[in-house]
């Protein structure tokens, strides 16, 4: 028996300590929170703009227990999740076609071009005018934001398939849908997996925004109902729900995003 101990254990790697999922994630919370608190409590942070965080986590508490505040979660949930499968759905394909066939390609990157730019918010007296306020316009907008994020990354993870590779397959008479399956969308799916999670953020985003501005149930019109009622608490603890829920979102898509990647060298890599 040698005096080096290897990691491994009759051929099998020693199972790795667990840490909890997101455990400092939130610490980082629990911190600023903490910060905020002490900031308010000294007077450095005015107590007629700023209330003290425990005002908020309390109220955020009481909130918890109320059906309307669950209902307004779902809302939000429905507007953001409904928007990134719409605009994933439409971009994937999309961008694998585009980035496959380099003339398609330039000929839409005008357009693309133009409309990428444009906020979806600035797009939201159109919406309710065609759609009204309700669940189908705050879904358009949601839509649009997460389209173009995850069009243009399908696009540039098209254009990453390994042409000697695609010969190869050629050379043996693999059909263009075979290639397409086996060999381009593996190499385009990094792209779209790290698309479509800052898309659903984005999503949220816009969903929030378009309640807020817009009138569209959810979180943001509850933040806009604190604001006109002055309820600074109110108003606070709204926007920290939002950020939770972006934080679910953001915990839900990582095994979704392992268990998509684990073949992939960075994903073994760390393990």
């Amino acid at each position: 028996m040698t005096a080096v101990l290897t990691k491994e254990v009759r051929g099998k790697p020693l199972p790795r300590k667990r840490s909890l999922p997101g455990w400092r994630t939130a610490v980082s919370v629990l911190v600023t929170f903490a910060l905020l608190q002490l900031l308010g409590v000294t007077g450095i942070l005015s107590r007629s703009s700023f209330p003290l965080a425990t005002e908020v986590l309390a109220r955020l508490g009481t909130m918890l227990t109320g059906a309307a505040f669950w209902g307004s979660v779902g809302d939000s949930l429905a507007q953001t999740l409904l928007g990134l499968v719409i605009g994933t759905a439409i971009a994937v394909p999309l961008g694998l076609l585009l980035g496959r066939f380099p003339l398609a390609e330039r000929a839409l990157r005008p357009s693309v071009e133009f409309l990428r730019p444009i906020p979806s918010v600035a797009l939201l007296p159109l919406v309710i005018l065609t759609a009204g306020v309700g669940l189908a316009g705050a879904v358009i907008l949601t839509s649009l934001s997460s389209l173009w994020l995850v069009l243009v990354l399908s696009i540039r993870g098209a254009r990453t398939a390994d042409p000697v590779a695609e010969q190869t397959l050629k050379s043996f008479g693999v059909p263009a849908a075979a290639r397409l399956y086996r060999l381009v969308l593996p190499s385009a799916l990094p792209f779209i997996v790290t698309g479509v999670r800052i898309a659903c953020s984005v999503s949220l985003v816009v969903a929030i925004t378009v309640e807020l501005l817009g009138g569209m149930p959810g979180l943001g019109k509850d933040v806009g109902a604190s604001l006109q009622a002055g309820d600074q608490t109110g108003i606070y603890a709204y926007t920290v729900a939002a950020g939770l829920l972006g934080l679910v979102l953001n915990f839900a898509f990582v095994p979704v995003e392992n268990k998509l990647l684990s073949w992939h060298s960075s994903r073994r890599a760390a393990r």
